[in-house]
């Protein structure tokens, strides 16, 4: 799909820049057009219309009366401070790629899916979308199930995959584990999803990227809008990526509860590492919670077991004893990841996904220990 895009700006060197890095960097999926005068671009509009406009608020004319012949309308602006009532305002100066998003998020609001919701339905039941879902969780707190699903992620990226991470706990912030440059938070994909809006537009303006190459979103303003996101919203945002065939792999870490919607959440994936220190605490939660999952797969019509592994992590040799007690439920092991101390907890992440890929990724070659 091409979205089509008029320029309406006064200042030549501006236009000349926005100009160049559209053409450079946008020509397969921005249709672009480039106006400096106001008679022109009333004209052009009378017979076109267009997807977004975006105008210079020195241009002579009012958002408001050129609305009906385009979707969208946004002011570009020279101060970074100023406002419109009858349109958002874009600060004409900032960093193109990320006008670019800009442009993009102000369409996915106004833009609906190109798939009708029965062609959804279709390529749903078709089975068709690439990105293995792997989930990582833990079934006691603190055993460091975020920071494995992190490195798990960058380990991903390292090879080469095409690899995004979904952090989808309640309180959860993928800042703290990556940096990636972007305005835009989880907050505008909840919105998408309540709206009905377009999601694959709204990823692509929101997703940031990791200098290791992994993908993410920053996290919701608020932690309570995350109580927002329904069961619905993650199969949808899941199906969504999945269908996009961008990701290779796509990496979730979220809150556990034993409860027949996370079983349910559960059977969406393709992969489940469940993360533990290996203390007596942690082993009598795992092998309480194994215990009750067949009742909740048989209730729910749904086998989840079958795809579980086991990460010990901070793992010391003095809980080596109790490791015959949590594996007696037939889960296999992928192996052992040692205490890190005196670093950053985005400096373990980076030491594990660097020095422990036999162990994260060992799922992959079948091997377990």
């Amino acid at each position: 799909m091409r979205l089509s895009l008029i320029i309406a700006e006064q200042d030549l060197n501006v236009l000349e820049h926005l100009q160049s890095y559209f053409d450079k960097n946008h020509r397969d999926d921005i249709e672009l057009v480039t106006m400096t005068r106001a008679e022109i671009l009333k004209k052009y509009l009378e017979n076109h219309g267009t997807d977004v406009l975006l105008m210079d608020d020195q241009f002579g004319l009012k958002a408001s009366e050129l609305a009906d012949a385009c979707s969208r309308i946004a002011y570009l602006t020279a101060d970074q401070n100023a406002s419109h009532e009858d349109a958002p305002s874009f600060f004409k100066f900032k960093r193109t790629d990320l006008l670019y998003k800009d442009v993009v998020s102000l369409y996915a609001d106004a833009a609906p899916s190109k798939r009708s919701n029965a062609e959804n339905a279709k390529v749903q039941a078709s089975g068709i979308r690439s990105g293995d879902r792997i989930l990582v969780t833990s079934f006691s707190g603190g055993t460091g199930s975020t920071t494995i699903a992190a490195a798990m992620a960058r380990s991903f990226a390292a090879k080469g995959e095409s690899t995004i991470y979904l952090n989808f706990e309640k309180a959860g912030a993928s800042e703290v584990l990556f940096d990636g440059d972007g305005e835009f938070t989880f907050d505008e994909i909840l919105y998408t999803l309540k709206e009905h809006g377009n999601l694959p537009l709204k990823i692509s303006s929101c997703v940031r990227t990791d200098r290791s190459g992994v993908d993410f979103f920053a996290a919701s303003t608020e932690a309570m809008y995350m109580l927002e996101f329904t069961e619905e919203n993650r199969k949808e945002l899941l199906e969504t990526l999945g269908t996009s065939m961008k990701y290779s792999r796509i990496v979730v870490t979220e809150d556990f509860s034993l409860s027949a919607e996370t079983v349910r959440k559960m059977a969406q994936m393709d992969h489940i590492i469940v993360v533990t220190d290996g203390t007596m605490t942690a082993n009598s939660k795992f092998v309480r919670v194994m215990a009750a999952l067949p009742h909740l797969e048989e209730q729910e019509k749904v086998t989840i077991r079958d795809r579980m592994r086991l990460i010990y992590n901070r793992f010391h040799p003095a809980a080596e004893g109790y490791m015959k007690e949590i594996t007696r439920p037939g889960i296999p092991v992928m192996g052992n990841i040692p205490p890190i101390k005196h670093a950053t907890t985005r400096q373990i992440v980076e030491y594990i996904a660097q020095n422990q890929q036999d162990v994260l990724l060992r799922y992959l070659e079948g091997g377990f220990v």
